[in-house]
Formats: structure tokens, sequence, C-alpha cells
């Protein structure tokens, strides 16, 4: 080969080498999700049993089950709620897996008849005063986007008083049951309360399905999963990028000092409670996480950032007390809620949250799942059957001792452990319409009796 020959060769290799950079910086096929080892649709079954057993493995061992739960449930669905497996969380903020799962009310309806078949909705007619007509007119919020299938119905978390933003707005909520647990109402009609008593009578206890891994001669299974999420109504000094959002519709329940009517809101995912049994907790695992703004805490005090919750610019506003009554959800402007954490985050958790943010991060920048953080898990230290009599601690002594969501328990913080502290502590005392137990769920509570139609 001669010089010049060789030359050119060298030039149309270093033209090639620079070529193929330019198309792969430029291509936008979306990540290899290899490359996101932690970022997986898959809700997993039970924690990954550590090498060395201690509370402080075991805790993070939890707190890693929550993250990848957490994951997984808001993965993007396809329109059968199953997960996209094609796409990954973060690329676009999109309709999560757990918004495909049935509401409370779709399942405990008001005359006691057959809830919903999996994957349907109610009918919104039954609930809202206003005319379907008039909610037609307004489903398409000027973006050709359709409102999302589900009322988000209750205004105020645990009956305790509503929560209200720096917007004057009260924060809604919503229960989401996965389809293991609404196999187990509907089979054993559970959603009524003529067969809450036939089950009582028949000596049978509630015990929904546990989480299990695989073995060699087992596939696993995902248990009894109970998801509460609170939603902010999004106002003119929010920044929707930090918010995982959905067009809702909210009824202003009558119980609830509301009118009756419904309307559609864009709101914002600021709570998100995770309980899921599994075979290592029957006693259930407990992961709650927060929009990263929600509030600070009281030892950070005082405080200049913006916060949902929190005012920095009021110190001598009353923190984490209730509104004055009369309540009343469909009036604007009312004295928001000046929330405080009282339990710090711990170190080992805030590092977590870091890891999981950046995995987040690394699929796209703008994600707004990023935003998200782990405020813990509580789980049992001694589980073992919660009924049985050779337990010496049926609620499992669980760890940590307290934990509360600023948005869910906002008015039962504390660091004594008790009820409204401790989410083990507060189911453990669920019952039925029968004052059965239930198996740390208060959603069998909600069961009606049958009613035909035209009855009251």
């Amino acid at each position: 080969m001669n010089k010049t020959r060789f030359t050119k060769s060298i030039v149309l290799i270093v033209m090639l080498a620079i070529s193929l950079v330019v198309v792969v910086a430029c291509s936008t096929k979306p990540m290899d999700k290899k490359e996101h080892t932690s970022l997986d649709w898959k809700i997993p079954n039970d924690i990954k049993t550590p090498k060395v057993i201690n509370t402080k493995t075991l805790q993070k061992a939890f707190d890693e089950f929550s993250w990848e739960s957490f994951i997984a449930l808001n993965w993007p669905a396809n329109k059968n709620g199953t997960p996209d497996k094609k796409k990954i969380i973060g690329q676009k903020d999109a309709k999560t897996v757990w918004e495909h799962w049935l509401h409370t009310t779709d399942i405990f309806l008001p005359d006691g008849g057959m809830p919903v078949a999996w994957g349907g909705t109610i009918n919104t007619a039954d609930y809202c005063t206003n005319s379907p007509k008039t909610l037609d007119k307004i489903k398409s919020l000027g973006r050709g986007e359709k409102i999302s299938d589900f009322l988000v119905l209750a205004t105020e978390p645990m009956d305790t008083g509503p929560l209200i933003d720096l917007n004057g707005q009260y924060v809604q909520y919503e229960i989401n049951l996965n389809k293991n647990m609404y196999d187990y109402i509907k089979d054993n009609e559970l959603y009524n309360v003529e067969g809450q008593q036939q089950f009582a009578a028949e000596n049978n206890v509630v015990n929904f399905d546990s989480g299990t891994n695989a073995t060699a001669d087992f596939p696993g299974k995902v248990g009894a999963i109970v998801v509460k999420a609170a939603w902010k109504v999004l106002g003119k000094n929010d920044d929707p990028s930090r918010f995982h959002t959905v067009n809702a519709l909210i009824w202003s329940n009558p119980a609830e000092k509301g009118d009756g009517s419904c309307r559609v809101e864009n709101v914002g995912l600021v709570g998100f409670h995770i309980a899921h049994k599994t075979e290592s907790a029957p006693q259930w695992a407990w992961s709650t996480f927060e929009q990263v703004d929600n509030a600070p805490e009281t030892s950070e005090l005082p405080c200049d950032d913006t916060y949902n919750f929190h005012n920095c610019s009021c110190s001598d506003c009353p923190v984490n007390k209730m509104a004055e009554q009369p309540w009343n959800p469909d009036k604007s402007g009312q004295t928001p809620t000046q929330v405080t954490r009282v339990v710090p985050i711990t170190k080992e958790t805030r590092e977590m949250n870091a890891y999981y943010q950046a995995q987040l991060r690394q699929v796209n920048p703008d994600t707004p799942w990023q935003y998200y953080m782990l405020i813990s898990t509580q789980w049992p230290t001694k589980p073992g059957d919660p009924v049985s009599f050779q337990n010496p601690d049926p609620k499992g002594s669980p760890a940590p001792m307290v934990l509360s969501n600023t948005t869910l328990e906002t008015f039962t913080q504390g660091v004594v452990p008790q009820i409204g502290t401790s989410c083990t502590d507060c189911h453990f005392s669920a019952t039925n319409s029968e004052g059965q137990w239930t198996d740390f769920t208060y959603t069998l509570g909600m069961a009606s009796k049958k009613t035909k139609k035209g009855e009251q």
C-alpha cells in the first residue's frame, strides 16, 4: 500500500468513527434497560433475605423492597393495566400500573352489590349531582387529555380532619387494591354486610394471601397489596414538572360536608402508602413515600425553602394543627395547614433515596419521579401468625416503632408508639361490620348492606 492510499484509509476510518459517535449521540432510542439494573417492572414478592441477619440489615432489605415496589407500581402501564415492558419508568410521565387497580368505591358499592369487574369502573352518575353531560364537556382540559378513570373521594386522612395546602385547597385521597386482594374479597363475598356475616358464622378468619419468593419447587407470587395515595390540586404557584400528575375527577362527598358535585382537576401525587402482606411480613410491610417538597423537618426550622404544606415566612403559625370547623371542601382560600415532619428521615434512608433518584435521573433528567423519597418501611421483627395464641406479640414487634407520612398522618405524628404513629398498631385494630378482625385492613369496614333498586 502506498503512502497516499494509507493516508486516505486512515482518514476514512476516522470519519466513520466520528459518524458513529454522532449517530449514537443523536439517537432518540430509549436507554437500554440493562443500564438501570435497579429499575424493574416486576413487583417484588418479598424481601431479599440478607446474608447477615440483624435489625440494620433487615431494615435495609425492607427499604430496598419498598423502593423496588414503588418503581414497579409506578411503571408505565398498557391499556389493560399490565406493565409496559417496552418502556421504563421515567422516560415519560404516564398512567401507572396501580392506577389501573380498582378503587375501594368500585368494590364496596352503596347497594352492597357485586363489585365492578376487574378493569372496569363505576358509573360516575351514581355519585355526581351534576349531569353526565356536564362532565363530558369538561373531560378535555384543553390538551386533549381524557380524565383519569377513578374518583378521588376522601378529603380527610384517617377521619382526623382535612389537610389544606398553601393554595387553600383540600388534599384528596384514594385507596386501591390489587387483583389478589380483590379476588379474595369477591370470592368470599366480603363486599357486603350479609356476606361478612355469613363468613363469620362459618368460623372463617380473614386471611389474605402472602407474597412469597420463588423456590426450586414454587414460582413465587405477589401477595395482597393496598395502595393509598394523597393528591394535591395543582395551582399557579406549583411546578407540575416536580409531580406525577393526572387529571382526576373529584367528588365532593356529602358524608364529608361536600355538596355532592364532581369536578375535574389536575392533581399531583404528594403521598403514597404501600401495604404488602408477605411471607416474611405476615403483619404486612408498610412502605411510605412522599414528594420531596412537602414539608421541612421540625429540626430544620426556621426555613426559607418553598414547600407544599409549610409557609416558611410564618414562624408563628401553629404546626400540625387541623383547621377549625366547620370544614368545607368546596370553599376556596381556606387557611393552609402548617406542616412539619416530626420524626427525621434517617441517614441510611437518605442515602438510599439518593441512589434511586440518581437511577431515575439517568433515564430522564426531567422525570418527576426523581422528586419522590422513601420515608421508611415498617416491618415485623418477630413475624408469625398474628391470630395464633403461640405468638406472644401478634403485632410482630414492628420496627421502626413509629412511622408517619406528613400527608396521610399529618395530625397523628409523634415519637411515642401508638395508634396513629404506627402503621401496624393502627391496622391491627381493623375490623369489619361484624367486629371481626380483618387482617390489618380497614377496607372491609366500607361494606354496605344489600339493597334493592329504589330502596334507601
